[in-house]
């Protein structure tokens, strides 16, 4: 999986043998969250990427800057907390809205790391209004031949559509609408290196199939999503889970 990159900034605290302020000590040794962010978020009327380029703000600072629609595994990012855990606010803007997602207190603690997707439409009402949702990481063992995932529903273009989603061997959710997510699960790969899903929309009869990138034993997020920003299609990005 890619590495975590960056390390939000926090305050410098200084420690000298004369003591000091037991909060500030404990702020320095908090270990950080990291924070793994997809940008699901679509367009499809728009002449170019700009409307779907967007920023994520967490407590008015910016932690990712001109996110692209997502295709792929996404970088992480340390982010430090001032509490063990935290609600802190998260904004997502664009070119020209500077409150696409609305503020978004979501809680998170220290030394986890999370999945945040921000999904929907630019221009979308009701459900397909752009919105952030934060999915906490967990690593357990996985069988050498299987990969362990979660699913997630960032299909916008899908909104109302009830989807069955199989591996190479089962059912791994059913009834699966956008915005919906399902808990890990171990699923049975194509191959070593490869993951391929068959999704029906069983009320219009429509088959997709589509892969992503895994090594088997590993736990995944894997992201129900459009090709690009601009698509009807489906695909699937896979995030490795940290530590996994």
């Amino acid at each position: 999986m890619r590495m975590i990159g960056m390390l939000a900034v926090a305050s410098a605290v200084v420690l000298s043998g004369c003591g000091g302020d037991d909060d500030d000590v404990e702020d320095l040794l908090r270990a950080p969250a990291a924070i793994y962010f997809h940008n699901q978020i679509t367009d499809t009327g728009a002449g170019d990427a700009s409307s779907t380029t967007v920023d994520l703000l967490a407590r008015g600072d910016v932690l990712f800057s001109q996110r692209l629609y997502s295709t792929d595994e996404q970088d992480g990012l340390r982010f430090k907390l001032n509490a063990d855990t935290e609600t802190v606010t998260f904004r997502v803007n664009n070119s020209t809205v500077t409150e696409l997602v609305e503020d978004t207190s979501l809680s998170l603690s220290a030394d986890q790391k999370y999945t945040l997707v921000a999904m929907g439409q630019v221009s979308g009402s009701g459900d397909l209004v752009p919105t952030l949702k934060l999915y906490q990481q967990s690593v357990a063992g996985v069988a050498a031949d299987k990969v362990r995932i979660r699913l997630i529903n960032a299909l916008s273009g899908k909104d109302g559509s009830p989807m069955i989603v199989y591996d190479d061997e089962n059912a791994l959710a059913d009834g699966f609408m956008y915005g919906a997510s399902r808990p890990f699960k171990e699923a049975t790969p194509e191959s070593d290196t490869k993951l391929t899903l068959t999704i029906i929309e069983y009320a219009l009869n429509i088959t997709h199939t589509a892969s992503c990138a895994v090594k088997a034993g590993k736990s995944y997020d894997v992201i129900l999503a459009h090709p690009a920003y601009d698509s009807g299609a489906v695909d699937i990005f896979c995030q490795q889970v940290h530590g996994s």
